[in-house]
């Protein structure tokens, strides 16, 4: 479990497929624009959602809880396969539910994540996102957290940025 001021993380485990589905549903037009893979159709397909990253081997999927036990976001960490510069990087997706947008929950979760990756002994080089360029609220959590820019993607719809650990 990793703990904030305000928050606390920890992996989703099917339990949670009901309150995860109240905060995930296609109905929030920002999460299917901007994180559509975070978006469930059904309280049972955010179950089978929650089930596919608790039996990963290489992603995890951790729920973001206020104090009060409240769900209000999630973050996914993918392991990353990239060989380029020959850096160790864990990708890193990441949503806030719509009635808890605007909050600074985005920011203190992926601060308290750099924190705690950075204090493990891994040989973990950075951590990378993906972000779409008309995202303004998602750029500027990865402005505030430290990330750089690093490149367009291929197509242009997206931007890379890059924090790095140590």
């Amino acid at each position: 479990m990793i703990r904030t001021k305000n928050l606390y993380l920890r992996e989703l485990i099917s339990s949670d497929a009901k309150t995860y589905h109240s905060i995930s549903t296609r109905d929030d037009e920002d999460l299917c624009n901007y994180a559509v893979f975070f978006a469930t159709s059904s309280e049972k397909r955010s179950k089978e959602f929650i089930l596919e990253y608790y039996n990963s081997k290489t992603a995890l999927l951790y729920g973001i809880f206020l104090s009060d036990d409240t769900l209000v976001g999630a973050v996914i960490l993918t392991q990353s396969f990239y060989s380029r510069n020959y850096m160790n990087a864990i990708e890193v997706s990441y949503f806030i539910g719509k009635n808890y947008r605007n909050k600074g929950y985005a920011t203190e979760a992926l601060q308290e994540i750099i924190n705690y990756y950075s204090d493990k002994k891994l040989l973990l080089d950075a951590l990378k996102f993906s972000v779409k360029t008309t995202n303004a609220p998602s750029i500027r959590v990865l402005e505030k957290i430290g990330s750089e820019f690093y490149k367009k993607s291929d197509f242009g719809e997206y931007l890379r940025y890059k924090r790095y650990l140590k």
